[in-house]
């Protein structure tokens, strides 16, 4: 970005990264799933993973992801602002569809101290779903923060949980792939460009509320990310901006 706008700073927000003798910690990141949906008595929270998940897999998954830019004046103009999310499996992340979310959710801290110790079951969950039922201000497949529901299920109501229309598609090169999954290229970066809605944000601050990922159309493929909370700090969700 530097080069194609030599006169622009660059800021790369990632949850633990140190700028300007600052750490950030504004990301805030969580997937919503009907997994285990009548079991839980609802739908957990698992704000606290240490992935986000986007497609089926025994149900559906959706990814919420916000940033906070409170750093960034008003008056700054955005010349190019990319999303990076690392995918560790072997999806398609092609047929994922990214929209602004137009309500507050809460990520939570569900499934914080229930990650994976090499064991693949626990009481008949899979490790990647074991989590808790929301608690005040939390999200779920069913709530934006518990007390307050999504308009449709899922952050599902085009117009009133997301806007309809799509931010941007996704461009990546799975030829940059750090390994393979079943037999196909996995473990690289996919970005979007999200220069228009945080350039709105950076205007609005009160209208930030984050973007949603879910599969376009009847798209099916599973699309697993790691989160903000992921142990190795590289690999977190990053948010590049070149601004004036």
């Amino acid at each position: 970005m530097k080069t194609e706008f030599p006169n622009a700073r660059v800021s790369v927000l990632w949850q633990g990264n140190v700028t300007d003798g600052k750490e950030y910690a504004g990301c805030r990141d969580a997937f919503i799933s009907t997994r285990h949906l009548k079991n839980s008595g609802g739908s957990n929270n698992y704000g606290g993973k240490d992935h986000l998940w986007v497609g089926p897999y025994g149900g559906s998954h959706r990814t919420l992801i916000r940033y906070d830019l409170s750093m960034l004046p008003k008056e700054r103009i955005v010349k190019r602002a990319v999303l990076r999310l690392h995918m560790y499996n072997s999806g398609r992340p092609g047929l994922v569809s990214m929209h602004r979310v137009l309500r507050p959710w809460g990520a939570g801290s569900g499934g914080a101290d229930q990650e994976y110790k090499g064991g693949r079951h626990t009481n008949g969950q899979d490790w990647q779903h074991i989590a808790r039922p929301p608690i005040e201000g939390e999200c779920s497949w069913s709530m934006s923060a518990r007390t307050a529901t999504w308009a449709g299920p899922g952050c599902g109501k085009a117009g009133e949980d997301h806007e309809e229309a799509s931010v941007s598609k996704a461009r990546f090169n799975s030829k940059e792939a750090e390994g393979k999954s079943n037999r196909q290229p996995a473990r690289y970066w996919i970005n979007w460009d999200v220069t228009a809605a945080v350039q709105a944000w950076v205007q609005n601050p009160d209208q930030n509320f984050g973007l949603l990922l879910r599969l376009a159309g009847k798209a099916q493929t599973e699309c697993r990310f790691h989160s903000a909370e992921y142990n190795d700090p590289v690999y977190r969700p990053r948010l590049v901006i070149a601004y004036e």
